[in-house]
């Protein structure tokens, strides 16, 4: 099976420096990024799209899924990483700024209550393997950065601090593929080269 993971579009949390909850929306810009990523997938015979419940993966599914023709499913397990009480704070409470926060998403820690990046990884899989055992061959998956880069994590057997420096930007595309076990990655961070500026 083929995947297609794509982030949201920018979204107002993106635009105020914040970490978002789920019913940031996306801004005018960010539904004109999942429109031009559905027209990129056009040309793709995709079985479904599937979107984290989280406002910003809905509207940017349903755009994606409009140009394709198809309709969004939507699957909890491809939202975005519990952000425990940093949800709708300022973005100065950063990994960069205070070192307990990334230690407690890869550790033991407890300082803010946010998802473990482990847990984070299951639950991807969990939903990943269920698509696949339905015999879907190409697949659009709505999530956000952090999901996506545990997939990574999967697909490269391994994960560390270093795994935050992947981009994974709006609206961009990471292709990988499942065999029911295991990730193989194809492709981080695309985008059509007019949304790079």
């Amino acid at each position: 099976m083929i995947i297609y993971f794509v982030r949201h579009g920018e979204s107002e949390a993106n635009i105020k420096g914040i970490y978002p909850t789920d019913s940031t929306p996306l801004t005018s810009r960010g539904v004109d990024q999942a429109r031009t990523v559905g027209k990129v997938l056009r040309s793709i015979k995709v079985d479904s799209v599937i979107s984290s419940p989280a406002l910003r993966a809905t509207q940017t599914a349903e755009q994606i899924a409009q140009e394709l023709g198809l309709k969004v499913e939507v699957d909890d397990r491809f939202r975005e990483v519990g952000l425990g009480s940093l949800q709708g704070k300022s973005l100065s409470v950063s990994p960069e700024r205070d070192v307990e926060l990334m230690d407690e998403y890869y550790g033991d820690g407890a300082k803010y209550g946010i998802e473990k990046l482990n847990q984070l990884q299951v639950r991807i899989l969990s939903g990943v393997t269920e698509i696949h055992s339905t015999g879907k061959k190409i697949v659009v998956i709505v999530s956000h950065q952090a999901p996506i880069r545990a997939a990574i994590a999967l697909a490269l057997g391994s994960a560390g601090k270093w795994l935050a420096r992947i981009p994974v930007e709006n609206a961009s595309i990471s292709i990988m593929k499942f065999d029911g076990g295991r990730f193989s990655l194809a492709c981080v961070n695309w985008k059509p080269v007019e949304m790079y500026s």
